[in-house]
């Protein structure tokens, strides 16, 4: 068994070194080896995504229950899955939106009927099919991955791919960008989460 002095002389060095090199990373001393975004211009998207079913036709019937659901507009289009046939995904279009007062969770649920363009014989009636459509989009904006950002009571900020902390002015959140109103530029490299 080894002695506590035995031990304190072999893990100290060790620890000092795992401090050195995490001192030496977050200073910039040593190279950054992890993801890198960039900011560029691109669409700034939002989805509401939910799970209905498949009816005759072939439509989808499913009830959008989210705050921003209200914003699906009938035209929009929409990526269907099917639970039941993995890897099965299809476009459709939708062709109606209703809003329905609910009792049971006492808010207001927006039932999409959505047509599906094309067909596979995989599938049925009454099988379970998640759907996500766009509830909103802002094209030609300049945006940064929402994987790099970083939000504070100061504001928000990313990371430069040379470990700078970089202020910015966002905007329109989307699923997987944010719109940039300020503080980058095009091009700029940033590090990711």
């Amino acid at each position: 068994m080894n002695s506590p002095r035995r031990w304190a002389r072999r893990s100290v060095p060790r620890a000092l070194a795992i401090l050195l090199v995490g001192m030496s990373t977050a200073c910039g001393l040593l190279p950054y080896n992890g993801p890198i975004g960039t900011v560029h211009r691109g669409m700034v998207t939002k989805s509401s995504v939910a799970l209905g079913s498949l009816s005759v036709g072939p439509a989808a019937i499913i009830p959008f229950d989210q705050p921003d659901a209200k914003l699906i507009k009938v035209g929009e289009p929409a990526v269907l899955t099917f639970e039941a046939v993995p890897g099965l995904q299809m476009i459709g279009t939708v062709q109606a939106i209703v809003p329905i007062q609910s009792n049971i969770v006492q808010k207001t649920i927006y039932q999409a009927t959505i047509g599906i363009s094309g067909n596979d014989p995989r599938m049925k009636p009454g099988q379970n099919v998640r759907a996500s459509v766009a509830t909103f989009s802002v094209a030609n904006v300049l945006v940064v991955p929402n994987s790099a950002i970083h939000s504070e009571d100061a504001g928000s900020y990313v990371t430069g791919a040379n470990g700078d902390r970089l202020p910015f002015q966002p905007g329109a959140v989307g699923d997987e960008v944010t719109e940039v109103r300020g503080g980058l530029t095009d091009g700029q490299q940033v590090r990711l989460k």
